[in-house]
Formats: structure tokens, C-alpha cells, sequence
């Protein structure tokens, strides 16, 4: 049996984009592949436990450095898990620096799939540093992934290597869907009220409270906006604070703080549009995004060059994009859908049938098991 090795930045519990799409891999290839995941800890510690039959891997990570997670373990660990398991393909999650180089290092004949997710941004210091790291790493690999068409045109490095690439769309969590279809068929049958008949819409965001995610501006917008609604904001982060304050006396806007999985089903249930107004390029994807599409939600976004937000949720189809950083026009998109529920039925069936099409488990796992048996020709 064909053995995977799997290196991600951390692996579930600890949530994150990159997190669920591995998660998501190791279901996909789990019914003919041998596989193992090595990561970070999200403690000091060095953990090794199981998802089912797969080994996970935690190496102990007791400080961070621009973002990057930093164990002193890491490199003797990858190395005797090299050695021992054999692997066979490696699936190497992209942006992580750190563990590139020393991968780097140890890689020999092994088959190298780079799922790169995002180019570095954020750190300056980092994107210039590793810079020709970048170059190495994708031209040893044998086969590039990415999450959509529109991030491989919208980065350099990527538009390099373009015949090496392969776009595979991110998925829902096979049992996040599940939690979702539960939620759906009870409303069906119980035939609960549409938009058109609620008196209080409910915007709803998702996710951590930094700067690309662009909460700032969602603030600021939501100060603008007329008539009944709520809006609800979930997740935690190091600007918290921040917007707390710039959200004070503002009495429609209501924190959440960090919800459960049930909770977060529950909220997408609850709430009538999707507000995702991130800015750069660090939001490469958004789970999110497809999440809140598939419980039958339109979006507001913002115009991301280079982004594949914007090939998800489509402008005038499945939701209203708006330009970059524009309050203005991002408050306009809100009170749009206040004063024209019908719009939101519309987008919002519109958006789950995409959803349902482009962003499910089973197109998922289908398609990674198709690339996979293509590298082993």
C-alpha cells in the first residue's frame, strides 16, 4: 500500500483553513492509502495520537516567531518519521518556512506535493528571507496544488510553475455537513420562517478577529446601515479589543466571542446573510465562505485581486462584491439586502446549489484521488 505522509501546520482540534483541508485529505485518501500526519502541538509538549487508524504527530511548539510556530523537535522528529514510515508521497502544506527548509533537507525520493495555500504577506522580513526557499521548494515539487484559478494567476510564483499545478477546490468537512444537513432537513420540515417573513435580518461573520479579515471595516459599515438587523460576530483574536470599542454604542452589533461546532451550525441556521470582508490576499479561500453558502446564505464581499474569494461567491449570483476597503459601498450592500428580502432567497439558493456543486467532500475526495493516482503512473 502507497504510503502518504502528510506535513501540516497543526491538525484538528486546533482549527484553521489549512487544518480542515488536511483533515479533509486524510478522509479523502484514507480508504487506499497508508498515511501519517506530523504538525505542531498547540502545547510545549510533543503528543502522538490518533484520528482513526491515522498516526498524528504533534512536535512541541512553546513560542511563535512572526507568526510561525517554532520547535526545537521538529527536525528530529520529521526525520525519524522519514525514516521509519517510508513514505512514499509527502503532502506538504504550504506557507510553512521553517519546516520547507528543513523538508528540504531530508527529502530524497520521495514523491512531493506542495498544497500551496497562500504566499506570505504579512511578514516582510519572512517573504524577502525566504524568497529563493520559495524557488526550491517548487521546483522540487512534483506536483503543486492550489485552491483555485484565480490565487495561481494572482501569484508570481505560482504563475512560474503553472505546469506543475492542479486546482482543487477546498470542501466542507465531511461531518460539518452532515451537522448542516441535519439543520436544513429540520427546517424543511418544520417549514420555518423565510427572510421574507422576518422583521430582524441577521448578518452573521465568522472567523479571527485580525487585520486582513477586514472587521474594521465591517464595523464601520454596519454603523451606516439602516433598519432591523443584527449583526453577529464570532471568533476571537488580537484585535478584539479594538473593535469592541469601535463598535461601542452600537447596540445591533454583538459579539459572540469562540462557539462550539454546534454552536457556529447553529448561528449559520440563524443568520440571513454572510458578511466576509477580508482584504488581502491572505484570504486565499474561505471555508467559511462555502459554509455559509451552503446553508443557503448570500455574501458581502470585498474585490480581492488575485484572491479565489471572489471566484466563490459570485458577484450578482450568489452575493454582492463591492470594491476593496470601501465602507461606503459595503454598508450599501447591507441595507440592499434589508430592503429586498426577496434578493436574499434568491442569492442564497443560489449560492447553496453552487455550493452543493463545486464544494462538497465527495468532488473533493474524488478529484484528490484522481491526482494522486496520476503521480503513482
Amino acid at each position: 500500500m502507497t504510503k502518504i505522509l502528510h506535513i501540516s501546520n497543526y491538525y484538528l482540534p486546533h482549527m484553521g483553513g489549512i487544518e480542515l483541508c488536511t483533515k479533509s485529505m486524510v478522509d479523502a485518501l484514507k480508504q487506499k492509502y497508508e498515511q501519517k500526519v506530523i504538525c505542531f502541538s498547540s502545547t510545549a509538549k510533543n503528543i502522538t495520537d490518533k484520528d482513526g487508524t491515522v498516526e498524528i504527530i504533534r512536535c512541541g511548539a512553546p513560542i511563535k516567531m512572526f507568526s510561525q510556530a517554532v520547535s526545537f523537535s521538529y527536525y528530529a522528529k520529521l526525520k525519524e518519521t522519514m525514516e521509519n514510515f517510508k513514505p512514499d508521497i509527502i503532502i506538504f502544506q504550504f506557507p510553512n518556512p521553517l519546516v520547507a527548509e528543513m523538508l528540504l533537507k531530508l527529502i530524497k525520493n520521495e514523491k512531493l506535493i506542495v498544497f500551496y495555500q497562500s504566499d506570505i504577506y504579512r511578514q516582510k522580513l519572512l517573504k524577502y528571507l525566504f524568497e529563493v526557499q520559495n524557488h526550491r521548494l517548487l521546483k522540487r515539487a512534483d506536483l503543486i496544488l492550489a485552491s483555485s484559478e484565480k490565487y495561481v494567476e494572482g501569484s508570481r510564483f505560482l504563475r512560474k510553475y503553472r505546469e506543475k499545478v492542479e486546482i482543487l477546490h477546498l470542501c466542507i468537512l465531511k461531518e460539518r455537513q452532515k451537522q448542516f444537513d441535519e439543520i436544513l432537513a429540520k427546517r424543511k420540515e418544520k417549514n420555518e420562517k423565510s427572510a421574507l417573513k422576518k422583521d430582524t435580518i441577521t448578518f452573521l461573520f465568522v472567523g479571527r478577529h485580525v487585520e486582513y479579515k477586514g472587521l474594521k471595516y465591517l464595523v464601520a459599515a454596519s454603523k451606516m446601515v439602516k433598519g432591523n438587523f443584527k449583526l453577529l460576530i464570532a471568533g476571537t483574536g488580537p484585535l478584539t479589543r479594538k473593535l469592541k470599542k469601535a463598535a461601542e454604542g452600537n447596540e445591533k452589533i454583538k459579539f459572540l466571542g469562540r462557539v462550539s461546532e454546534k454552536k457556529l451550525a447553529e448561528l449559520f441556521a440563524e443568520a440571513e446573510v454572510f458578511c466576509f470582508p477580508s482584504i488581502t490576499k491572505n484570504e486565499a479561500y474561505g471555508i467559511s465562505l462555502i459554509e455559509a453558502m451552503y446553508m443557503h446564505l448570500p455574501a458581502v464581499t470585498f474585490t480581492i485581486e488575485g484572491s479565489g474569494v471572489n471566484s466563490v461567491c459570485v458577484n450578482g449570483e450568489t452575493g454582492i462584491e463591492v470594491k476593496n476597503k470601501d465602507v461606503q459601498a459595503y454598508a450599501a450592500s447591507m441595507q440592499k439586502f434589508i430592503e429586498d428580502k426577496e434578493l436574499i432567497k434568491k442569492y442564497g439558493e443560489a449560492a447553496h446549489k453552487r455550493a452543493e456543486k463545486e464544494y462538497l467532500f465527495g468532488k473533493f475526495e474524488n478529484t484528490l484521488n484522481q491526482i494522486i493516482e496520476k503521480l503513482e503512473e
